[in-house]
Parts: structure tokens; sequence; C-alpha cells
């Protein structure tokens, strides 16, 4: 890898990871429809404009529509509309834990939809994930007494991450750009957001926002889902596949610690215990199968 696959692979851990209190920060003020909308519609433009200046095609075959819509309701509609209301019940960096067991949902879908086999290491990591995830569930139901609904979004919103990711892996249209098909996915995810935001948001919205609050917005809108998406879309393709899984593992103790810095939420022994489970899971969902030549040599 260069050094500055290294610095982008860096870069966008951070973003990622800080997001989760800049997130929660956001949805105190802004009605988290609006908030997604503004994302979805903004990401979807932003990407476009990146793909037309780099010379890519920026339409989808036609017989790939119907996988192209259905990951996006599954990677973008619900992602989009969970995390925020997920994040406003919870502490954000719990919330980031849970988020980022989406590889272990998708190993599991890749069995029935992609024949995929459940080797020793994915059930372990699969075991793993089930632990971290029991571990912050378990302490935020003895604290409520009742169900903890915030953990149960971000694990939907997990879910559906990671089953968007296989039916993307399944049905991904060839000759159609990373960038394209993130940008397609923005559009096509955000017209149910925007339908809930035209019934249930109040309209005129409310402007008078704190400067913490429009910087949620455009750090969303603008960093996130433009350039971390192209930059995450450029690491993921040039850099092995262990290499941007670090990455990947990296983000929630980003976010635990951003959050601990940025809102002053404690790092309990619950916490550090549901990180290191769930970075175990990871390890183990991603790190690379030993092909039959590898074992040989």
């Amino acid at each position: 890898m260069t050094p500055g696959l290294i610095g982008l692979m860096a870069l966008v851990t951070l973003i990622w990871g800080a997001n989760w209190p800049i997130m929660k920060i956001t949805v105190a003020e802004v009605p988290p429809f609006t908030f997604r909308v503004i994302c979805a519609l903004g990401g979807g433009t932003g990407l476009m404009v990146i793909a037309w200046l780099s010379g890519q095609k920026l339409g989808v075959p036609r017989a790939a529509w119907r996988y192209v819509t259905l990951s996006a309701l599954f990677n973008q509609t619900l992602w989009n509309l969970l995390t925020p209301f997920g994040v406003s019940l919870m502490a954000s960096g719990r919330a980031s834990i849970l988020a980022f067991t989406m590889p272990v949902w998708a190993s599991l879908f890749a069995i029935p939809i992609l024949g995929e086999k459940l080797s020793g290491k994915r059930a372990l990591g699969v075991a793993l994930g089930v632990a971290g995830m029991a571990i912050l569930i378990g302490g935020d139901a003895a604290a409520m007494g009742a169900a903890p609904l915030g953990a149960l979004f971000m694990i939907g919103a997990a879910m559906s991450w990671g089953l968007g990711t296989v039916l993307n892996r399944r049905g991904r249209p060839e000759g159609v750009g990373t960038v394209v098909l993130a940008a397609w996915q923005n559009y096509l995810g955000g017209i149910p957001i925007v339908v809930l935001a035209a019934i249930y948001d109040p309209w005129p919205p409310n402007l008078d926002l704190s400067f913490g609050a429009m910087f949620g917005v455009a750090y969303n809108a603008l960093i996130c889902f433009i350039f971390c998406v192209w930059a995450w879309f450029k690491v993921s393709v040039s850099a092995p596949t262990a290499v941007a899984g670090v990455s990947t593992q990296m983000i929630p103790v980003v976010g635990v610690t951003s959050a601990a810095i940025i809102l002053g939420e404690p790092i309990g022994l619950q916490e550090l215990a549901a990180l290191v489970v769930v970075l175990a899971a990871l390890t183990a969902v991603l790190w690379p199968e030993r092909t039959p030549a590898r074992a040989a040599s």
C-alpha cells in the first residue's frame, strides 16, 4: 500500500468514528427524517458529480435496477432511518459498537444468499459478535427495566447493512462504477425517507439551530456521505481485504473514544468488554480464508 492510501484509510476511520457523537448532537435539534433526507440527496448528488468529472457512465442497465433498488432499501433506507433514532436513545459510543457488527451479519446472510459455507473462523466471529451485543443489551435492559430500543435499532441497522452488502455482491451490475452505484443507492434509498419527512416532520423546518447541529448536518452531508464514501471505495478497491478490514475494526474504537471526549460519555468495564469482544468478532469474520494453495505452501 502507498502512504497516500494508508493516510486516506486512517482519515476515513477517524471521520466515520467521530461522527457518532456528532450525529447524536445533530439529531437532538434536527428531526431524523429531515436530517437523513439532506444526507441522502446531498450525498447522492455529490457522488454523481465526482463520477461525472471522472468520466464514468452514470446509467445502470435495466436488468440491474431490481438489485440496485433492493440493496438501496437495506444499505440506505433502513440504515439511515435506524441509526439516528438508535443513537438518540443510547450512548453514541455504544451505538457505534453495535453498528459495526455489520460484517458479522453479512457473513450470516451470505450463507443462504451466496451459498458460502460457515467456516470455523466465521462461526467463532458470529458467536463473539452475539456475545458483544449481549453485553451491551444486558446492561441497557437492566438500566431501563424495559426493552432497550436504542440497542435494537442499532442491531437492526447493522443487520440491514449486512444484508444490503450481500445483495450488492450477488446482483452488482457489470460496467457500473462503485461511486455511481453508491450515488443511485443514495437517491433510491432516500425516496421513502423524503415521504416520511413530508408526513411527520414540521414544515417549515426550524432553522434556529446551534452551531453544533449545523456543523453536524454539513459534516454528514459533505464529508461522511460524499468524501468518505468515495475514499472508502478507493481504499477497498486498492488495498488488501485484511488491511481494509482493520479500518472497519478501528471505527468503533474511534467512536467510543470520541464520544468520551466530545460528550463526556463514560467508558466503563461493560463498554470495554463489549468493544474487545466485537473487535475479536470482526477479526474472525474479516480475516481472509486460507485457500488450498496458500495452505499447501
